[in-house]
């Protein structure tokens, strides 16, 4: 039925003809067929400007199955996608998904900062309570965005990554401060590349990214005397900034002959693109 739906779309013309089809593969959202369904939940998210058509009635069919009790990785896929093609109609959808407590919820607040309605700071502070780790890393990304140019979201990134245990709402909050460019947070950066785990990596590349000379020595040092992932990770940040650091590339060249770590030299070589000892 639904496929029999969007072929008689092409008997339409213009933008009529586009309105037509993007309200039938939102009913496909609903299809008791799973693979209707997904596949309907794809093709919005790689195509959100469709959204952008749907007609009101179109958009409450939306709004309910985003409402309802999917909360799986394509689901979010979508919300995401709405923020990224800007559409402000679905603000207020938006907003309902962002009180939830869901993975969903996470990417609305992520939509919605994308579309310049992300909720206020001290809002988005107590989010970094949520039960939910993809909303306390949104909150955190989007509190890290605004850092330069606002205390209370600064000082409660820096708690983030001071204090937080959980690596995935650290690497959205170090992500966070190189997008926004907030220098104020270059110790706590540090701490957290220095923790060694899975965050490391993005705390290091920020650090890169923002540091400066100071955020640069700091990495090198780990290079020369951090442990495992920490080290790892100061590797790949000096390695990101290519060509606009010519003394990180020096360094790691010399790191990459002299490093008494075989698995670090190793871990150089692909960052510089050189072969190994051996090969040599």
């Amino acid at each position: 039925k639904i496929v029999r739906r969007y072929t008689e779309t092409f008997e339409l013309r213009g933008r009529k003809r586009l309105i037509a089809a993007a309200g039938v593969v939102v009913d496909a959202l609903t299809s008791p067929v799973k693979v209707i369904a997904d596949d309907a939940v794809r093709h919005l998210a790689l195509r959100p400007v469709e959204l952008s058509l749907l007609d009101e009635a179109a958009r409450d069919r939306l709004s309910g199955f985003l409402l309802g009790d999917r909360d799986d990785a394509l689901v979010v896929r979508l919300v995401e996608a709405i923020g990224r093609a800007k559409v402000q109609h679905l603000v207020p959808l938006l907003e309902k998904l962002a009180a939830g407590h869901t993975n969903k919820a996470g990417a609305a607040l992520r939509s919605l900062d994308a579309l310049g309605k992300a909720p206020a700071t001290a809002s988005l502070i107590e989010r970094l309570e949520d039960s939910n780790e993809n909303v306390r890393a949104a909150a955190a990304h989007i509190l890290a965005l605004r850092a330069a140019s606002d205390g209370k979201a600064e000082e409660a990134v820096v708690r983030v990554l001071r204090g937080s245990d959980d690596p995935k709402v650290r690497s959205a909050a170090a992500e966070g401060l190189a997008a926004g460019g907030d220098r104020e947070a270059i110790d706590a950066l540090v701490h957290a590349v220095q923790r060694g785990d899975e965050a490391s990596r993005a705390a290091a590349v920020s650090l890169a990214r923002i540091g400066g000379d100071e955020g640069i020595d700091e990495l090198e040092q780990t290079v020369r005397k951090g442990k495992g992932e920490a080290r790892a990770a100061a590797v790949i940040a000096l390695g990101t900034l290519g060509g606009s650091c010519e003394g990180c590339r020096r360094f790691l060249q010399d790191q990459y002959e002299h490093h008494p770590d075989e698995s670090v030299r190793s871990l150089i070589a692909s960052v510089l693109g050189v072969g190994t000892e051996e090969q040599r």
